[in-house]
């Protein structure tokens, strides 16, 4: 009898191509924030970082990004401003270069800019050599701040250097808003303040392309909501238009805007996600405001975090255009070596030292936190993309890269609902396998994805190929109450789970009991597993991969699904001989019989 193999990896399954339908009703774009690019020579001649920012290895970080956009070729990289550390001359030189660079490779860029980098008196360059609105203008022409041929439909503020326009190719429409304060002379302001007559500009722009059938985003580098308890008092100057009212430079009492005026006018506008940067977190944050109406709107604010300060964050969205509504959002590390050590590793040290130094340990602790935090878990199939601390998730976050709309294998952690996964793809679990074929049986509307169990998946046919993200609810029973970890004085809902596919190393929580993963083998922790300490144990994850040799094809059949009845090389199921735990009890798998601890057999 022919069988199949359990091993430790994701392949894919290889069967007949399907047609696919070209559409642009999604698209993909990434989003970074806050790079603070100095030059290799400004940065060596640093004396320390500043502000828990990695400004000596900027340089390092920023080709590391570059890189990471490059393979992951959205659909077009959005920039939220802050393009250099101190507003150099040659710090934008450098950036407008790397940005051609991804230009190069058919990625569009559109950029804003940050308080940092026009008419700073601080600028690292020889005699303070710094930029006029004019020359960022000039600078960044070809990323929207110009007659950019990436864009469609666009117009330009008179009073600011903020732009609007389609994305060529899309129904995906932007507006970019300089919020920023700057004069004549070189002058720094950390605070941002739209002018009313730029806010009336942004209304009439929304309005006009909505009406050629397009969504409608905005990026701004201030926010606009308080993502944090108190940010409006300790971080006014993160807020726009909070301590000034009306433009410092130029404002009369006529043309004053409150934070509040402002959260209006966005309703008004009925531009509902703002992307954001300048306080350097990681952070969603949703806001029910009045329009003019008295209506109620939903603002959602996506701040993305500061490229060059922990965890160094790059965010992907996906818009669902037809429908004026934010498929998903997905974040992403920058992981790369600083010579011998994790950028990672560097990145937490910088900005925890930092924070203890300003604040003290405990707003130290809660700043990491804030930055290290995402809203979701994260699993990206098939890599090695694993981030999930102590807190509970209530959602996950699934992205994959379908080359094609072919079956391929699947593996997730946790019991989550087919119905969130039935818009973008099918799914069918394993039911039986013999001699001649693999059976599967398709998932319905109401059928639940089990973890750790056989499954395949397939982008659906009229979908065209390409990254997508699936948000999907964690079953409740999932959610266990968990015991203390590393140290921890008291009990923490959620899950702990640090690691790769392969290699697994870290910590997981599971079913009430710690276990240590090392070399891809679970060991349970201290005296969780009341005696049971040390025990070595499996890995529940099933696999099919491909055979070697000459060994036949199995027949894959899908129930439920009537055209595709597709070929698979594959050596069959089985189950892999050792210690497993499952649902949360040891079991001993002695060829095709199941035990417990204690030597019962169990079904």
């Amino acid at each position: 009898m022919k069988k199949i193999i359990l091993v430790f990896v994701c392949m894919l399954c290889i069967v007949a191509p399907n047609a696919k339908n070209q559409v642009k009703d999604l698209t993909r774009v990434m989003v970074i924030s806050d790079p603070h690019l100095l030059t290799t020579e400004n940065a060596d001649k640093l004396t320390a970082n500043k502000g828990g920012k990695l400004d000596k290895i900027s340089p390092t970080i920023f080709a590391k990004a570059v890189e990471t956009i490059v393979e992951a070729k959205p659909e077009a990289l959005l920039v939220c401003g802050d393009m250099t550390f101190n507003g150099e001359e040659s710090g934008h030189s450098q950036m407008v270069a790397a940005l051609a660079e991804i230009e190069a490779e058919g990625i569009p860029v559109l950029v804003i800019p940050g308080n940092h980098d026009i008419q700073n008196p601080y600028s690292e360059d020889a005699n303070g050599a710094n930029v006029t609105p004019d020359q960022f203008k000039t600078l960044y022409g070809a990323f929207g701040m110009g007659k950019d041929s990436h864009l469609e439909n666009i117009s330009r503020d008179a009073q600011s250097l903020s732009w609007a326009g389609s994305l060529k190719g899309t129904n995906l429409a932007i507006i970019g808003l300089d919020a920023n304060i700057y004069g004549t002379t070189p002058t720094y302001y950390s605070d941002g303040c739209l002018r009313k007559s730029t806010i009336d500009w942004m209304t009439a722009q929304a309005a006009a392309l909505r009406e050629k059938g397009k969504m409608v985003v905005c990026m701004v580098h201030h926010q606009l909501i308080e993502h944090v308890v108190g940010q409006s008092i300790l971080a006014q100057s993160t807020l726009l238009n909070m301590k000034y009212t009306k433009h410092p430079v130029d404002g009369t009492d006529e043309d004053a805007v409150t934070n509040t005026d402002l959260l209006k006018a966005f309703a008004d506008a009925q531009i509902q996600y703002v992307l954001t940067g300048h306080f350097h977190i990681h952070h969603t944050q949703n806001k029910t405001v009045k329009n003019s109406e008295g209506e109620d709107f939903t603002l959602t604010e996506l701040t993305t975090g500061g490229l060059s300060t922990y965890p160094n964050w790059m965010r992907t969205l996906v818009f669902d255009t037809p429908n004026n509504q934010l498929a998903s959002s997905t974040s992403t590390m920058i992981q790369t070596k600083v010579g011998k050590e994790d950028l990672q590793t560097i990145s937490k040290d910088e900005l925890t030292t930092w924070a203890n130094t300003n604040y003290g340990s405990t707003i130290a602790a809660g700043i990491a936190m804030m930055n290290s935090d995402v809203d979701q878990y994260e699993i990206y199939d098939g890599t090695t993309q694993f981030q999930l601390e102590e807190s509970a998730y209530p959602e996950v976050l699934y992205t994959r890269n379908f080359s094609d709309n072919n079956w391929q294998t699947l593996y997730v952690p946790f019991d989550m609902q087919y119905a969130d996964w039935s818009g973008i793809c099918e799914i069918a679990k394993f039911h039986s396998a013999n001699d001649e074929s693999l059976r599967f049986t398709l998932l319905k509307e109401g059928d639940l994805l089990e973890k750790n169990t056989p499954a395949l998946i397939r982008l659906k046919d009229e979908l065209p190929t390409g990254q997508y993200t699936i948000t999907s609810s964690i079953k409740d029973s999932d959610k266990t109450s968990v015991m203390p970890v590393e140290g921890q004085s008291s009990p923490q809902t959620g899950f702990t789970l640090r690691g790769t596919y392969a290699g697994l190393t870290g910590s997981f929580m599971y079913k009430n009991k710690c276990l240590s993963l090392s070399s891809g083998q679970f060991t349970t922790v201290g005296n969780e597993a009341k005696g049971n300490a040390g025990i070595f144990l499996q890995p529940q994850r099933w696999y099919l991969t491909e055979s070697s040799g000459n060994t036949p094809a199995f027949k894959l059949l899908i129930e439920g699904e009537t055209t595709k009845d597709s070929a698979i090389p594959a050596n069959g199921l089985e189950q892999k001989t050792g210690k497993f735990i499952i649902d949360g009890q040891l079991i001993i798998v002695k060829g095709d019989k199941l035990f417990n601890a204690k030597g019962q057999e169990v079904k």
